[in-house]
């Protein structure tokens, strides 16, 4: 039986679009409007699913393929909430899913609806082709996902983990160029930084405005967030990053041996400075080495009249697999003394799957078969995915949703006019058709 891609392009195309048309943002979720259509879709494939609500109106979908029991699950990962957005600053409505000049705009495009979109349609072709299958396959649609996963992922592995119970998992980032130099690479997710976020707090004298006095809460608070904003963290190396610098340098000549130097703490900056590759880039790299400091959320003060006793800026750390939060309180001592108050409110380490496996294989194989040439590397996600919540039931999970795009575009996840390109939605339903078909067909 042959597949229509152009029938397929146009009904991933119009899924997608369905999808960022259910407002779905992140607080309330109201998620079951959204998994019902999801499920109204996988019913009229015949294909057998249950929705489980982990609070009122946040749903979780788990669907399954049967295979033959010879060998352990695959399953596939998403999630249809949403950050919110500033409607006022887009370009084009973003629950509208319109498409303009090839790209259908809306929020959730990228995070994660278009990857949502391009993996039901190859659940749902793997039905329709009746492909005898070695490995049951397993779609989970979550909610929650963009505060944590508490009533998504979180919740499913806690209350019923033998639904979502799989040897594989493939889920949102990874699978997309990535430009080093003169030579364009494809990353596979196979690790993620954890989360030890916190409130940073500055104490001084309270009083009326119309008298300033230098023990202001705010000015400290200002002065510490430069001092972070300055400061070089320590260097931390991981297993995914030091495999995908070696197999860059090892294909880039004479100027990617350099690439060396950026296991060298001294030697980091001025080397990650000079390398060609977009701004972009460079911020990625430079957090996949660091604890990052991101600072988000300001509060100080009630009164324009009134100096405030207390100054507060929560900020959003993303740790490199193998830290906690107690080693970023003494990274940030390091810079900060005891001049602060410091107060975490998560601890999540990060999570690392070693490409040596099977699927990882198939990954490549089927990469480059649509790329030839291309190398294909592991890669260290920067943000968090549900996959530190699948993981614990040991499970090997990849960020895998493939895409020709150029990297930049990934700066609007979670920006204003957040949108994917139509070409990719046909060409990442091909591609990931493809690798579980491959890795699970009888």
């Amino acid at each position: 039986m042959n597949i229509n891609w152009q029938s397929v392009r146009d009904e991933t195309t119009t899924l997608l679009q369905n999808l960022i048309r259910f407002d779905t943002t992140n607080p309330p979720g109201n998620e079951r409007p959204c998994v019902d259509y999801i499920a109204k879709l996988l019913k009229q494939e015949d294909i057998d699913l249950v929705i489980y609500e982990s609070a009122p109106t946040r749903a979780n979908l788990v669907a399954r393929l049967k295979g033959n029991g010879s060998k352990k699950p695959l399953i596939l990962m998403g999630h249809v909430d949403v950050v919110p957005v500033e409607a006022d600053k887009w370009s084009h409505p973003p629950f509208g899913a319109e498409i303009h000049e090839g790209y259908l705009y809306g929020r959730g495009a990228l995070d994660m609806k278009g990857p949502d979109a391009v993996e039901l349609m190859t659940f749902i072709l793997l039905k329709r082709m009746g492909i005898p299958l070695a490995r049951d396959v397993i779609l989970e649609i979550n909610a929650d996902e963009e505060m944590g996963g508490k009533l998504g992922a979180g919740w499913m592995i806690e209350q019923h983990p033998e639904l979502v119970q799989a040897e594989y998992g493939i889920t949102e980032s990874g699978g997309r160029p990535f430009p080093v130099m003169d030579k364009e690479f494809y990353v596979v997710q196979t690790g993620e930084k954890g989360a030890a976020r916190f409130t940073l707090r500055t104490r001084g004298t309270p009083g009326h405005a119309s008298r300033p006095h230098k023990d202001n809460a705010i000015l400290k608070l200002a002065a510490a967030l430069q001092k972070l904003n300055e400061a070089e963290l320590p260097l931390h190396v991981t297993d995914t990053m030091r495999r995908f610098l070696e197999t860059v340098a090892a294909h880039t000549g004479a100027e990617g041996k350099k690439l060396q130097d950026l296991f060298d703490p001294k030697k980091f900056t001025p080397t990650l400075e000079a390398l060609s590759v977009p701004s972009f880039s460079k911020n990625v790299i430079h957090s996949q080495f660091h604890n990052s400091i991101g600072p988000t959320i300001l509060r100080a003060g009630s009164k324009i009249n009134v100096i405030p006793s207390i100054a507060e800026c929560e900020i959003d750390c993303r740790v490199v697999p193998g830290q906690r939060a107690k080693d970023v309180e003494r990274e940030v001592r390091a810079v900060l003394g005891d001049s602060v108050e410091i107060e975490f409110q998560t601890d999540t380490p990060g999570i690392e799957s070693q490409p040596d496996s099977p699927l990882f294989e198939t990954i490549v194989r089927v990469i480059q078969k649509y790329v030839p040439n291309t190398v294909v590397v592991p890669y260290l996600q920067v943000g968090a995915t549900d996959a530190r919540h699948n993981t614990k039931l040991g499970t090997k999970v990849y960020g895998f949703t493939p895409t020709l795009a150029p990297i930049e575009e990934f700066s609007r996840v979670h920006g204003h006019d957040e949108r994917i390109r139509i070409s990719d939605l046909e060409y990442g339903t091909r591609v990931l058709f493809d690798v579980v078909k491959e890795f699970c067909a009888a």
